[in-house]
């Protein structure tokens, strides 16, 4: 027997209610809950199902009186989008070999609307061995679905433009290559005297242009750096290299910089730390390069310290730790972002582009180390670079490098 009493369905061999009382607290009960439950036997032998039970939600739901279902078998399945039917056999077919199973799809409202829906469902065997007794809940997750819907979209546009982006910045930076060697090449010239002899007026003023050419290209070659990071089309040239002759390099480099600000610029070179290891040397330069630049630049007075040492058995690392500026806890947060700088006018009267930190953290992430920061404003700042001991099967024992200490540069 079927019953409808209280807005809600039953088969009386499921009946689950002995009185009139009892069956308005279960309808009070169902009214509070805004999802579908069903529960459905399925029999193995005929490949089909009847709903034993269905709530009266399933009509806000669907559009279709719960009695209709219970009645026609077949009514459920009819309404599922005829795209998703091939998933929602699967789902049946699944729930008969586990004990739970979730899917989504679309069902078409008797309004003539689409929405989406997730069916929960776990089983239990019937009395008889063929047949499955399903337990289900259906969930309209329409507007979910539309807002994930929208979110990637909005994802895509901006992979797009970012990518956009990126090859605008590659093609510009290419092209600002070729009048800027030009640039670079006659200041050359006119140097060493191939326009006549200079006075030193002209001679620092030559200095002048050559300093800008260097910026403007070590600015392009960050901007080309950027856009082959975002597109993930830089590669890195794995080698095996001894990680304290680029601390030397670096030390070098810049001890003119550093001497002119009156600034003592020390190394300090662990003898933990293996006399090879395996990694782009290239790319570690540029990072050590891009760290020690920026202590210089921001620090007035007191030392700029590069530290070369071992962390731990399985990594290495390089640490640049100065008495300059310093950066504010709520600027920490961003200065790793591309084009951001910290906003200040000290730190704004220097210039820059705001690549340098950004790729010095992503070229740390692609070989698979990570940096912290530690800073406070007007106490400097200290960058450490964590970085793998790879394995190198070209190399046999490591040795290690004597601890050294460079002065003033």
């Amino acid at each position: 027997m079927i019953s409808t009493a209280l807005g809600f369905s039953w088969v009386g061999s499921l009946e689950m209610v002995d009185s009139e009382q009892q069956a308005e607290f279960f309808a009070r009960i169902l009214s509070s809950i805004s999802d579908h439950i069903y529960v459905m036997t399925l029999d193995r032998l005929l490949a089909a199902g009847h709903y034993a039970f269905v709530s009266p939600q399933v009509e806000r739901l669907t559009g279709y009186p719960a009695g209709r279902f219970v009645t026609e078998p077949h009514l459920w399945p009819s309404l599922i989008h005829p795209d998703d039917s091939p998933a929602f056999a699967q789902h049946l077919a699944s729930l008969q070999q586990h004990a739970r199973h979730e899917i989504e799809y679309r069902l078409m409202r008797a309004d003539g609307q689409t929405i989406w829906v997730r069916d929960s469902a776990q089983t239990e065997p019937a009395a008889n061995a063929d047949q499955t007794t399903i337990y289900g809940l259906v969930s309209d997750i329409t507007q979910r679905r539309r807002a994930t819907e929208a979110l990637t979209r909005i994802r895509d546009k901006a992979l797009e433009t970012s990518r956009f982006k990126s090859q605008i910045v590659a093609n510009v930076s290419h092209d600002l290559r070729t009048p800027l060697s030009t640039i670079w090449g006659y200041a050359q010239l006119l140097e060493i005297g191939g326009q006549g002899p200079l006075n030193d007026k002209q001679r620092a003023t030559m200095m002048e242009i050559k300093n800008s050419a260097q910026y403007l290209s070590e600015m392009i070659n960050n901007l080309l750096d950027q856009a082959r990071l975002e597109d993930g089309k830089l590669k890195l040239n794995l080698v095996s290299f001894v990680p304290s002759e680029i601390v030397n390099q670096v030390q070098a480099n810049m001890a003119v910089p550093a001497h002119a600000k009156g600034l003592n610029l020390s190394t300090d070179i662990d003898p933990n730390v293996p006399l090879t290891v395996t990694g782009d040397p290239n790319r570690v330069r540029q990072i050590l390069a891009n760290l020690v630049t920026n202590a210089v630049k921001f620090t007035n007075q007191g030392t700029v310290r590069v530290r070369l040492f071992r962390p731990n058995p399985g990594h290495w690392a390089l640490q640049v730790s100065d008495t300059g500026l310093g950066i504010a806890p709520e600027d920490q947060s961003y200065i790793f972002e591309p084009f951001r700088q910290v906003e200040n006018n000290q730190a704004d009267s220097l210039g820059g582009s705001g690549l340098g930190l950004s790729i010095v953290k992503q070229l740390t992430t692609l070989m698979g180390g990570h940096i912290t920061l530690e800073s406070q404003p007007g106490q400097g700042s200290t960058f450490t670079i964590f970085l793998p001991l790879l394995s190198n099967p070209n190399s046999g024992t490591s040795a290690s490098t004597p601890r050294q200490s460079v002065g003033p540069g």
